[in-house]
Order: structure tokens, then sequence, then C-alpha cells
């Protein structure tokens, strides 16, 4: 859920505000839209945080704060599917066969209820209040509230869901004995006990109060998620069973949650951290190229090369004058 966000972003850095108002104008109800759908059927609790129904939709696809949820639920067929993704890259590198098949199953078992998202919510195999999810989305209400003042609009109805989407971030996906955010698996009702980078992601878009802050950047300087000898934020805590070093988003860095984090810390006034955060990315990127994402240790790229938000990310840290 990042349209909205990217909308402003274009408009914030247009030197032509009125053309790019009338952009903003032209797109606005289709923003709505999916603001719409999200507070609406993809939040049947109407506790202010949206559902997603398949790991695909986290932006992490093979994270471990899946790895209940996924094998949760019983597969009525065995999908067919052709893998590309792991023919020119290393299989460690990537999701599992496994993980796949059941990857494919939700897509294809949607498929079968055309996508009704009534009928999704009620097959209840795999509905998770991802907390990166949420504050994706929450960022980009609060740039749609920003369009809509910009453009005339009325804001209120936003600012009624951003208040209830914070609230639900305080209710029920913080934990104060833990002090970190953590998913929430709607189908086993119950909290996702996975140490995961997630957590830090709320900064980004404001979310926790300057104390829940402070916690969470203690928690973030540590070897655990930053090690000293790195590159940046390792994706899984070095500590959890599920690290690995190679694959995908079970321990690798990642250049766009190394530049939210960024932007989280200059939120909370660690420029400090922030600009070293920066520093290590962009050197990163320098001294082993635009890959996918990172061997946290070594620095060695992994997946795909001359990835394109790598590139994306790095000229915009390049920008903001780090």
């Amino acid at each position: 859920p990042l349209f909205p966000y990217a909308a402003l972003s274009i408009y914030h850095n247009s030197p032509d505000k009125t053309a790019t108002a009338r952009f903003l104008k032209e797109i606005y109800p289709h923003l709505k839209l999916e603001m719409e759908f999200l507070a609406g059927l993809r939040d049947p609790l109407g506790d202010g945080l949206a559902f997603i129904c398949h790991p695909w939709e986290s932006g992490m696809d093979n994270s471990p704060c899946w790895d209940t949820s996924l094998q949760n639920f019983k597969m009525e067929f065995k999908p067919e599917f052709m893998r590309k993704d792991n023919q020119n890259i290393q299989a460690n590198q990537r999701p599992t066969d496994s993980e796949y098949t059941r990857y494919s199953y939700l897509v294809q078992r949607y498929g079968q209820e055309s996508w009704d998202q009534s009928k999704i919510t009620a097959l209840g195999l795999f509905l998770v209040q991802s907390v990166l999810f949420n504050a994706l989305r929450l960022k980009s209400l609060q740039a749609l509230a920003t369009i809509a003042a910009i453009i005339g609009g009325d804001p209120d109805p936003i600012a009624t869901i951003i208040q209830r989407t914070l609230s639900g971030f305080s209710n029920k996906l913080w934990h104060k004995t833990s002090g970190q955010y953590l998913d929430f698996d709607l189908v086993g009702k119950t909290s996702i006990q996975v140490d995961n980078i997630s957590q830090f992601i709320p900064l980004f878009a404001g979310i926790p109060n300057q104390e829940q802050a402070q916690r969470m950047i203690v928690k973030l300087q540590t070897p655990e998620f930053w090690p000293e000898y790195g590159w940046g934020i390792c994706t899984q805590s070095r500590q959890s069973p599920e690290f690995d070093l190679e694959c995908y988003w079970r321990g690798p860095v990642w250049i766009n949650t190394n530049w939210m984090i960024i932007k989280g810390l200059a939120r909370y006034d660690r420029q400090d951290l922030a600009a070293q955060l920066a520093h290590e990315t962009l050197q990163l990127v320098e001294q082993h190229g635009f890959y996918e994402y990172f061997n946290p240790e070594t620095g060695e790229g992994l997946g795909s090369n001359d990835f394109s938000w790598t590139a994306a990310l790095v000229l915009d840290l390049i920008a903001a004058g780090y």
C-alpha cells in the first residue's frame, strides 16, 4: 500500500506544483478506493489493521514470521507450478519448493473463489495482520490526508482511519514486555512470536511514542540485528534459530529495509544513527554491486544483480545528502 506515499513524493519533488496538483486530483479517487478496500474488506474486525492473505502481499515472502501460519492450513489439492526464480540463482538463496507449493496453493485456491474477499476471509487459510504491511499502509494514509488537503478534498474520513490504525498498533501489535511490535495471526488468534526486522518499520511511519521508540532503537543497535562488522540491519535476529546468512528474507540485508529504518531514525532525531546506516548502505552497494540482497557479514551480493529498487534507493540517499 504505497501509492499515496509515492504520489505525494512526486508532488514534493516536482518543480511544477500546479501541474502535479492536477495529477494528484486526477488519481485521488483511485487512491481512496485502495484506502477503503483495506479499511473495509481487509479489516473485518474493525480494529484498524488490514490483513494479508498471502505471504507475497507482505513483501517478505519467506520470512520466518509466516512459517507457522503457512503450515496451519490443510491443502485440498496439490498445486501445479513452475519456478523460474531459482534457475539462475542458487537454491539456498531462495524459498524452498515446499514453501512455493503452499504459496501456489493459496493463489489457486483463492482463484477458485474469484478472489472474492469475503470468501477468502471465510476460508481462514492465511490471514495475518502484518506489522510491516500496516506500517506502510499508515504511512500512505498520512500521505493521502496531505493529498486531500492539497487538492481541497476532505481529510477527515482519512484521519478517522489513521486514528483507528494507530489504536490497533497500540492495543494489539505492541508488546510491552518485549518492547516490540508483533504480527497477529487472525486464524490462530495469537501474536506471532518471531524476532524479525519488521518490528522496526513502525519508526518509518512515526507510530511509536518516544519511550517505545527509544526501546526499539536500543534493540536495533545490538549485534543481534546490527553487527559492528556488518552492512546494515539483518532481516532476522542473528540469535534466532531461523537465521540464515543467504536465504532471502531469513537474514540477509536488503536496501529497502535499511532505507526505511534510516528514514525512521531521522524522524526520531537519531540523525547520527541514520547517517551511519546510510553510509554503510552506500558503501555496501559501492563495494559489492546493485544486488537484490546481501550477506550481512561479508557483504556478498545475493539474488538478482542490477536490481532496480537498490539503484533507486541509492539515488534517493545520495539526493538526501548522505
